[in-house]
């Protein structure tokens, strides 16, 4: 499967906000394990469980696990979302999701696309799954498409999580918006929620921000 550039800036704005953690975090739908690979990089010390029901990409994360210094942080299980919050007592201190995009959308030709990128998890059951699955001071961070936001508001408002953070993610200046990151919580006494924009592109090169934000974990930027 392949590597989002969005996926990357996700996971790269996580540790910018949380680091050093010693956290119980669940990645849902880790697909490559790019998100807890990335996590635990800014957390090391924390503990990760890694869900993929997809079998290809789960010999995929795995194999990018036991190449990593973290191997031993983190576990991996072949289950879909729904049948893990259900049957789960385990509480984590953070949930991550780049969830199934392109809802009501043409499937895609092949079927591992397909169940990664349409209605295997819809936005209701991920924040009622997570709503489990999180105590009072949980947080579940989530990536949308900008068309697919409101809906996920929506689910999230209706299962008692709000905002903490957004980051909306801008290709190039001549685009609009088309990604959103979130960061939510269930504790209502928390302060406003922090709003960031990030411009990818500009004068056919990476932004400053972009090369700021992604430097730890590129190669070559």
């Amino acid at each position: 499967m392949k590597v989002s550039t969005d996926a990357c800036i996700f996971g790269a704005w996580l540790n910018s906000l949380f680091t050093d953690k010693q956290w119980n975090v669940l990645d849902v739908g880790t697909g490559t394990g790019l998100l807890s690979l990335m996590y635990l990089q800014g957390n090391p010390e924390s503990r990760g469980c890694a869900l993929e029901p997809n079998a290809a990409a789960a010999q995929d994360a795995r194999g990018n696990f036991e190449a990593s210094d973290w191997k031993n942080n983190i576990i991996l299980e072949s289950a879909t979302f729904q049948k893990f919050s259900e049957n789960n007592n385990r509480l984590f201190d953070l949930i991550i999701c780049n969830p199934p995009f392109f809802q009501n959308h043409l499937q895609a030709e092949q079927t591992d696309r397909s169940m990664a990128r349409h209605d295997a998890l819809l936005p209701m059951e991920l924040a009622e799954g997570a709503r489990r699955l999180t105590n009072n001071q949980g947080l579940l961070a989530v990536i949308y498409p900008e068309t697919v936001w409101k809906i996920w508001l929506s689910a999230a408002e209706k299962s008692g999580w709000y905002l903490r953070h957004q980051l909306n993610i801008q290709p190039t200046v001549d685009k609009s918006v088309n990604r959103i990151c979130g960061v939510f919580g269930r504790d209502t006494t928390a302060v406003q929620p922090v709003f960031q924009h990030l411009l990818i592109r500009e004068n056919n090169d990476y932004t400053p921000k972009f090369k700021s934000l992604l430097q730890p974990y590129y190669l070559n930027l």
